[in-house]
């Protein structure tokens, strides 16, 4: 049975995907909430502004060349406010003392003393009329659901009385229920789109990336004739056509390179012999580059062998990266063993080859020593022959022998004319190369 694990593909796809999910369909609703938000907002308003202006305008009308404020203005003002469908207002003076005061359409007999709220709604309609040149203020009283105006009305000398008239917000309650309403199943909907969505992606993507990793573990457990069964018209087809291409290959590769070297992984020995006998026998006309580093032998004594076998694989990488710059695939490189690589290209390409792989040994060796004896360019160590003495920094040397100039029957003939050159090469100072161009 499948196991979902917090490392696998299959785990974090579904984990993202959720985060993913989440965040769209609270983006979504969220600027949806916000959009009806703003319009209900604005539409509320926009009735308040309407409603303060009509009551200024019915003000306005009553109170035109009154002096004072009686009894039978009072009532006047509360029959016109009644037609516009405020049912409950509360006449203020200037000094926030309250004139008269009606409930549903009856006055209220008692005077109270305003409330610190209505106090400070009084002060600031004046301010905002004053200075800003404003109809109205509001604030809302949500324990109530209703919406206060405060609107001030100047009348007879410098004397202005302010209305305070509350409207119902239980409409806007209705639409914000409706709102809500409306967002909830708009998420709905976003995550039922996401669902299918994530279904799709599981079948198309998730599930041939989990067989091609199957088929990855088994080919990991040595079972090279693993293979997929995809068979698609996009990159995930081609990606199957090109795993079960490469485990042919790999198949291949394991029947040839069995003798490979250990440490760098390029072909050993036996590969090394058939690629050179092969070449020969097919009338190619190669150049075949023996190298050796040399006092690599004083370099290990010294920094020991795990520093030794460090400067094997960058030896391994200058012949690659050499080999790289000339995009051949007829050029093959082998290891036998220790400092010695081979190299085979065609004949035409073997002193640009030889050029490369010194010049880029050459670069960076020096990497391989500490501060003092790159500095110094040599190490003290001990010779073959037991005495202490100082060694210059590695240098390589390159003997190239080719079939150019003479016949080789097969590459035992050709390492024994390479181990000559190996000694010429080796007399020339620093990084060289050596090519026989005898005849016989």
């Amino acid at each position: 049975m499948f196991r979902l694990k917090r490392s696998s593909i299959v785990f974090k796809s579904t984990v993202s995907y959720l985060i993913l999910t989440i965040l769209n369909v609270s983006l979504f609703t969220f600027m949806i909430f916000e959009n009806q938000l703003d319009l209900i907002s604005e539409n509320t308003i926009l009735e308040s502004e309407s409603k303060s202006i009509n009551i200024r305008i019915k003000m306005d009308a009553v109170l035109q060349e009154k002096q004072g404020i009686d009894a039978e203005t009072i009532e006047t003002i509360e029959k016109e406010l009644r037609y516009l469908g405020i049912k409950s207002f509360t006449l203020f003076k200037e000094d926030c003392e309250i004139l008269a005061e009606y409930f549903n359409n009856k006055p209220i007999g008692k005077v109270r003393k305003p409330t610190k709220q209505e106090v400070s709604g009084v002060i600031k309609s004046i301010q905002k009329n004053s200075f800003e040149n404003r109809i109205f203020y509001h604030d809302m009283e949500r324990s109530k659901n209703v919406i206060n105006l405060y609107i001030p009305v100047n009348y007879g000398v410098d004397k202005t009385v302010v209305v305070k008239a509350a409207l119902s917000i239980k409409k806007v309650d209705e639409k914000m229920k409706y709102l809500i309403r409306q967002c909830i199943i708009i998420a709905i909907l976003v995550i039922f789109l996401h669902i299918i969505s994530a279904v799709v992606l599981l079948r198309t993507i998730i599930n041939p990336i989990l067989e091609l990793s199957k088929a990855t573990h088994r080919i990991a457990q040595g079972e090279l004739q693993a293979r997929v069964n995809i068979i698609r018209n996009d990159e995930i087809g081609e990606l199957a056509i090109s795993f079960n291409e490469m485990t042919v290959a790999l198949e291949r590769m394991r029947e040839q390179d069995r003798g490979a070297n250990p440490l760098t992984g390029l072909p050993g020995n036996i590969s090394i012999a058939q690629e050179i006998d092969q070449r020969l026998q097919n009338g190619e006309e190669i150049a075949v580059v023996y190298s050796d580093l040399d006092n690599f032998k004083a370099y290990n004594d010294k920094y020991g062998f795990t520093r030794g076998d460090d400067v094997i694989l960058y030896t391994r990488d200058c012949f690659i990266e050499a080999a790289k710059s000339f995009k051949d695939d007829k050029i093959f490189i082998g290891h036998e063993g220790g400092d010695d690589f081979v190299v085979v290209v065609p004949f035409t390409l073997w002193e640009s080859t030889c050029k490369g792989i010194t010049s880029l040994f050459d670069h960076d060796i020096t990497q391989f020593y500490n501060e003092t004896d790159a500095k110094n360019g040599y190490i003290d160590s001990i010779s073959r022959q037991g005495e202490r003495m100082r060694f210059a920094i590695m240098t390589i040397s390159l003997a190239v022998v080719s079939n150019h100039f003479r016949k080789f029957n097969s590459h035992v003939e050709l390492i024994s004319v390479a181990a000559e050159m190996k000694k010429v090469a080796k007399r020339i100072e620093g990084s060289s190369y050596a090519l026989d161009r005898r005849a016989s």
